[in-house]
C-alpha cells in the first residue's frame, strides 16, 4: 500500500467569480479536479489572454495547441 501525505482543498462558493485563481496560487496543487464549467472558465480566460497578446505569441499558442495531447 502506498501512503502519501495529501490534503484536500475546496474552493470558495464564489470561485467562478474570480477567487479560484487566488485559491490555486495559495494551494499550488499537484492534481486538480473540477467540474466541466471550471475548465470552460479557464479556457475562456486563456483565449482572452491570447487574443490580447502579440501575433507572434498567438502563433506560438496555435502551434502548441496543434502539437499538444489535449
Amino acid at each position: 500500500m502506498l501512503l502519501t501525505k495529501s490534503q484536500v482543498y475546496f474552493a470558495r462558493p464564489d470561485a467562478l467569480s474570480g477567487t479560484l485563481v487566488d485559491t490555486l496560487k495559495y494551494v499550488n496543487p499537484t492534481a486538480f479536479f473540477g467540474v466541466p464549467r471550471v475548465y470552460e472558465k479557464i479556457e475562456d480566460k486563456i483565449k482572452a489572454t491570447v487574443k490580447e497578446s502579440s501575433s507572434f505569441k498567438q502563433k506560438i499558442c496555435i502551434l502548441y495547441k496543434l502539437f499538444s495531447l489535449f
